[in-house]
């Protein structure tokens, strides 16, 4: 095989380096790479730009090593050059919700198993006006943290970060209320709402099963919006998410649907992907089975 490996050397890169090269070591010696060759990212966009110029044959596999913002330009750049290419993802980020959601390994031997097993599934992505994105876009209270927090505190406290910066914003942050309107097909929505968050997987912002029908393979999109309620019902609604039973309050809003468009007369600035995105209106669509993402294959335990 060949293989090009993706790198952005800003995202955990002190946590993972030792890793990567004990990784790509024995991909080589055990001969289950032929050819390798890394492309370490400077700037935003360059795994973008990276992807959009590899034709389909150049290689039979891409890793993307990095957090979340890593992988969306990683896809996007796939996407946009319409590239069948295998994908793996090697976690090296702060967050790193798609991979949790597939439970990926980070472990060096279970990276290297999986790369050798080349087991894949085809995943849905999703498309926000020219642009897509593999797990979330989002919009409204705490949306903004992902791409608020400096890399100097990614550095220093790791995912603790994330939280330190909502609880320092946690007054404005529970008063924040926009306008919403959201049309699809079945469902719709006009009211005053606090968040919105349109999902690929169950696992967004570091949260387990925030979305908990969401599937990566079933061809829609998990739409979550919380309408605008006080701060005795939000934490109600943080009860209610410790009981599994939040998609059912009163302030929620929970359904699925393959496209759908998002408007708001408050100039709102979306979140895709943990990166910063532009304002609406937005109109998201899902693309199923749109690329094939490497997976550990399930091994059956021995019997006694």
């Amino acid at each position: 095989m060949k293989t090009l490996f993706i790198i952005n050397p800003q995202s955990g890169m002190k946590t993972i380096q030792k890793s990567l090269d004990h990784i790509i070591g024995q991909l080589v010696l055990k001969q289950i790479i032929q050819t390798i060759d890394v492309f370490y990212t400077q700037q935003k966009n360059d795994a973008k730009i990276k992807c959009e110029s590899l034709n389909q044959d150049d290689y039979d596999l891409i890793i993307s090593v990095g957090g979340d913002g890593t992988l969306n330009e990683v896809i996007n750049g796939m996407m946009n050059a319409h590239l069948s290419i295998p994908l793996a993802i090697l976690a090296g980020g702060t967050v790193n919700d798609f991979a949790k959601f597939l439970n990926l390994p980070t472990h060096p031997q279970e990276f290297i198993d999986m790369i050798q097993d080349f087991h894949t599934i085809s995943v849905d992505i999703g498309q926000a006006n020219d642009s897509y994105f593999i797990n979330v876009i989002a919009g409204g209270m705490f949306s903004d943290i992902g791409y608020a927090v400096s890399q100097d505190q990614k550095e220093k406290l790791g995912s603790l970060a994330y939280y330190y910066n909502g609880l320092m914003q946690l007054p404005s942050q529970l008063a924040t209320q926009f306008h919403l309107t959201i049309e699809s097909e079945n469902y719709n929505i006009h009211e005053t709402s606090k968040l919105f968050m349109i999902t690929n997987s169950s696992h967004v912002a570091g949260i387990k099963d925030l979305t908990p029908r969401a599937s990566i393979q079933d061809g829609l999109l998990d739409v979550f919006v919380i309408k605008n309620c006080s701060t005795t019902d939000m934490i109600a609604l943080v009860k209610d998410y410790t009981l599994f039973d939040h998609t059912e309050n009163p302030y929620v809003h929970y359904f699925q649907t393959n496209e759908l468009s998002l408007y708001s007369d408050d100039s709102l600035i979306y979140d895709i992907d943990g990166e910063r995105g532009e304002r609406l209106p937005i109109h998201i669509r899902v693309i199923p089975q749109a690329l094939k993402i490497l997976v550990p294959l399930e091994k059956k335990k021995p019997t006694h």
